[in-house]
């Protein structure tokens, strides 16, 4: 059982002034008081019909429990670490704490590609961007990404199509040099922090057209775009009707503002077919 942050709270509270009443504690954190009231280090009354009051008989008792229990030897400490988002194994360890508070995801990030052979800095060492097909090189949110100001960013969804990026460089009609990076709120926080201009690739559906208008366009607005290839209309033509059926239940009322994108909208409508990603590999 893990000390969750609310009844972490809840005990910190016990704690400051003796008594608290049992309606402060989730499920997880009654069945703590009940052990603890087991073992001598609390009591538990009911007050009322409705209300039940905890109060500490032990305070040495419920450290112990807590260090025992928790590998908690500073709840305060222990507090304060679970309100940060990004904090490590290492700071756990540092603060004496048990490094399983929080799980530590090493595929926390995205992965990064690139026809172009671009150099990049990451962590202050020069990396090129050129793999074979089928690769792509995996950068950790925590790790520092550097490029120049004038490469245009190309999120992308599939995986597929980001490790065969070789194949896509006819369909990008830019003298830009391109970074193709694997769309996640890694990138999402990444396009927050610099100014590059960006580009949607993915699937050209309704769903699509969606996470861009409420997921990407509100950081990006003018340097920001939705890729619509070339040939669009005749692609359409070949799409999946059956796609476009389940996602018009759910978005067919969207509309934008930006003039090509509402002309996107019409044309998928007018053709009831979607667009999926993997098309262009074809």
């Amino acid at each position: 059982m893990k000390l969750n942050l609310s009844d972490a709270k809840a005990f910190r509270e016990l704690l400051k002034n003796d008594t608290i009443l049992e309606s402060a504690f989730g499920m997880s954190g009654k069945k703590i008081l009940s052990s603890m009231e087991e073992n001598g280090i609390l009591s538990i009354k009911r007050i009322n019909r409705r209300s039940r009051e905890i109060n500490i008989i032990n305070h040495s008792s419920f450290d112990a429990y807590l260090r025992n229990h928790f590998s908690i030897s500073n709840l305060n400490k222990y507090i304060d670490i679970l309100n940060g988002e990004d904090t490590s194994r290492a700071t756990l360890a540092k603060a004496g704490l048990n490094t399983k508070i929080k799980s530590n995801n090493p595929k926390a990030g995205f992965h990064i590609s690139s026809y172009d052979s671009i150099k990049v800095i990451i962590n202050s060492e020069e990396v090129l961007i050129d793999f074979p097909i089928g690769c792509a090189l995996f950068v950790h949110k925590d790790s520092e990404l550097k490029f120049r100001k004038d490469v245009l960013i190309v999120g992308v969804e599939n995986f597929t199509n980001l490790s065969s990026v070789k194949a896509h460089k006819e369909l990008f009609k830019t003298d830009k040099k391109i970074i193709f990076i694997e769309r996640s709120k890694y990138l999402q926080r990444l396009l927050g922090e610099i100014t590059n201009e960006y580009l949607h690739f993915g699937d050209i559906d309704l769903a699509g057209i969606n996470i861009y208008l409420t997921e990407y366009h509100p950081i990006l607005q003018d340097r920001g775009g939705f890729f619509v290839p070339d040939t669009i209309e005749s692609d359409l033509r070949k799409g999946n009707g059956e796609l476009f059926e389940k996602q018009y239940m759910k978005y067919g009322l969207i509309k934008s503002e930006i003039n090509y994108i509402q002309d996107l909208i019409n044309l998928i409508n007018a053709n009831k077919t979607t667009i999926e990603q993997e098309f262009y590999l074809a």
